[in-house]
């Protein structure tokens, strides 16, 4: 729920409430639901509509219990990102740089040839393991 927010909904003058925005996500809807049974979706003004006096404190600690409940998920989803198998191919050789062994035509090696590799220092070498004809 990157963006959430709560805060008093320009309504009648004698409609009180306030209107919750946050990210679709159904089972949070549901719970949403669930939780302010009387709540109602404003398409005019893309959030949710919660009547009484206290809807937004009751929607702040609602979200943040949301908050609570998606902590655990999206700090593993971060880890997810730095975490994972390396790559390991017989094709694929890094040392100082980037080997590459293809039994692919001299056309083939010409385009993987004038892709830009280099990053930094890092170079790629391409060699076929088939002699070329």
């Amino acid at each position: 729920m990157t963006e959430s927010n709560a805060r008093p909904a320009p309504q009648k003058k004698d409609a009180r409430g306030a209107e919750a925005r946050f990210s679709f996500d159904r089972m949070a809807i549901e719970r949403f639901q669930q939780t302010f049974p009387r709540a109602r979706w404003s398409d005019e003004r893309s959030s949710w509509f919660v009547p009484g006096k206290t809807a937004a404190r009751r929607i702040d600690r609602w979200l943040a219990q949301e908050a609570a409940l998606r902590a655990p998920h999206d700090d593993s989803k971060g880890r997810d990102a730095f975490a994972f198998d390396p790559i390991s191919s017989q094709y694929l050789e890094i040392a100082d740089d980037l080997r590459i062994r293809t039994s692919y035509s001299r056309t083939v090696l010409e385009e993987l040839r004038a892709v830009p590799w280099r990053v930094g220092t890092m170079s790629c070498g391409l060699e076929s393991s088939v002699p070329l004809i």
